[in-house]
């Protein structure tokens, strides 16, 4: 039981979004990598997809949930999300 105690309360990295540097058109930018993991129901992990964009926000999750709709997926059992608002972001998460 100490173990287990220990672990969860150990302090936790703050992490956002996965920023990483980008060349484009002569330019080296920070961008927003959002990655999406699925868990089927046989619990088979699945990769859906990885997007860059230039910062991270709400208008950028959303688009990614509208492609994956677009894309088959028509039901989510459960989504875990961080705020939405990081380096760049404008807005509230509601």
């Amino acid at each position: 039981m100490e173990k287990q105690e220990s672990w969860q309360n150990r302090t936790l990295a703050p992490v956002d979004c996965l920023f990483v540097p980008i060349k484009r058109d002569y330019e080296t930018k920070e961008c927003a990598v959002y990655n999406i993991l699925g868990i089927r129901v046989d619990g088979r992990k699945e990769i859906l997809g990885l997007w860059i964009q230039d910062r991270e926000s709400k208008h950028a999750w959303m688009q990614l949930f509208d492609e994956l709709k677009a894309r088959g997926v028509q039901k989510v059992g459960f989504i875990s999300i961080d705020g939405g608002l990081g380096k760049g972001s404008t807005g509230n998460f509601p």
